[in-house]
């Protein structure tokens, strides 16, 4: 989790929804 958030903060907020969304369909996809 440490490691998501500081990869999550090294984008720009504009890109941070998009990621969010990404993360989460590949925390359904396992």
């Amino acid at each position: 989790k440490d490691y998501w958030h500081w990869f999550y903060r090294r984008f720009p907020e504009e890109v941070q929804d998009e990621l969010k969304e990404i993360y989460e369909l590949v925390l359904q996809a396992y």
